[in-house]
């Protein structure tokens, strides 16, 4: 009788959402940088800093880019923040999916049409998430 209580409680945690927040699913624009850095030639500095941050959360060679440990966990943390929300938007979200779907229907050529490769010279994705950071906060 007690395993049967201990399952009921386990169905109705699961069915209130709770365990979701445990393994919780990426966000579409999680899902877009993550197929960016995977299928495209993205530059070492968008590998360490928002590749490796977004996928382990932390920053890959920050001593490279930051002047200390917390300067990078912050900038982390802050782009982690603004990859994972939509900013209450729908315009974000919806862009990450169109770019989402080109990825994956186009690979290579989306990358360069994206301005995701790191020779692209029409389009810089820096500029592209320095646009978030003008119109978000």
């Amino acid at each position: 009788m007690k395993q049967l209580s201990i399952l009921f409680v386990a169905l109705v945690m699961a069915g209130c959402g709770i365990l979701d927040t445990l393994n919780p699913v990426p966000s579409t624009c999680e899902r877009y940088v993550a197929e960016a850095c995977d299928t495209c030639n993205v530059s070492d500095y968008y590998e360490d800093t928002v590749c490796s941050c977004v996928a382990d959360g932390e920053v890959k060679n920050a001593s490279d880019y930051y002047s200390d440990k917390e300067e990078a966990e912050i900038d982390c943390e802050d782009t982690r923040i603004k990859v994972a929300t939509n900013y209450g938007d729908s315009e974000y979200k919806n862009d990450c999916a169109r770019r989402l779907k080109l990825l994956k229907e186009f690979e290579d050529e989306a990358c360069e049409y994206l301005g995701l490769e790191e020779s692209s010279s029409s389009y810089d994705y820096g500029d592209y998430y320095d646009y978030y950071d003008y119109y978000y906060r």
